[in-house]
């Protein structure tokens, strides 16, 4: 048995798209075998016709939100197939599994890549206060050569929410959010250990909106390692001991991203 599916065309729109206070469109469809034979469980398993859910072809902020089959009256085995798209709002379960029904949110993602960073000592302690790091040794092995950092491949983590909606968007109360970390424990992740970013949002003429909210996850709390300091500027190594001698150092976590904010700014 052999299945046609034929998006109906009329004249030369094969897709209506209106606007009544929202985004709307509508598709239908001609289906049928060559056998006469086809049912309404045939139509319905069809992988050729739209899945619920997926976007208009022509406007992605507009996905399909439900579907109605009736039999053609003239020929068996033949059925028109008509799709009603709305916006993401309109559908129940249009967010990602754990985010709110109307945060809009479409994708929470996380890549996991490395940051080349200098070091002078590995394994280090963390310190108590993250924000504010006492000027403590940090510990670990020392790992310089005459002074000089090596290079460590730092595993990060990449983190983007991605949310639809609709109407004007205030990109100011982002502004003061950037280069923050979060103060509470966010998504599993502990205080202090995720960066704010920025955010990058896409509106059309029709009032649409695509924003990625982007943050940065570093074990390191986003610290790095500041040696201490001769009068010359140059990292300060003490000699101790004989045969051969024992190079020492002193060195201090800094953290640049003093700030931190409670994260419930970003949508989910």
């Amino acid at each position: 048995m052999t299945t046609t599916v034929t998006e109906q065309r009329r004249g030369e729109v094969s897709r209506e798209i209106g606007t009544n206070g929202k985004m709307s469109g509508a598709r239908s469809f001609i289906i049928y075998d060559d056998t006469g034979t086809l049912d309404f469980n045939d139509v319905i398993d069809n992988n050729d016709l739209p899945a619920l859910g997926t976007p208009h072809p022509s406007n992605s902020f507009i996905i399909a939100t439900s579907y109605s089959i009736r039999a053609n009256q003239d020929r068996d085995g033949t059925y028109e197939v008509s799709y009603r798209y709305e916006p993401y709002s309109a559908l129940d379960g249009n967010v990602i599994d754990g985010a709110e029904p109307d945060s809009g949110v479409t994708a929470f993602t996380m890549n996991v890549g490395l940051s080349i960073i200098d070091i002078w000592k590995a394994d280090p302690t963390l310190p108590a206060s993250k924000s504010d790091p006492a000027r403590e040794d940090i510990g670990g092995t020392l790992v310089s050569e005459g002074g000089y950092p090596i290079s460590l491949a730092l595993p990060v983590v990449e983190i983007t929410i991605s949310q639809r909606f609709e109407g004007y968007f205030d990109a100011g109360i982002f502004l003061e959010k950037v280069g923050k970390r979060n103060n509470s424990s966010w998504r599993g992740f502990p205080t202090g250990s995720v960066l704010f970013t920025g955010v990058d949002v896409t509106q059309d003429t029709l009032g649409n909106n695509e924003a990625q909210y982007k943050c940065a996850y570093d074990k390191y709390y986003h610290m790095r390692q500041s040696p201490q300091r001769d009068e010359d500027g140059n990292p300060k190594v003490t000699l101790s001991g004989d045969d051969p001698p024992v190079p020492t150092m002193s060195v201090y976590f800094k953290q640049p991203f003093k700030s931190t904010t409670d994260f419930g700014f970003l949508p989910f």
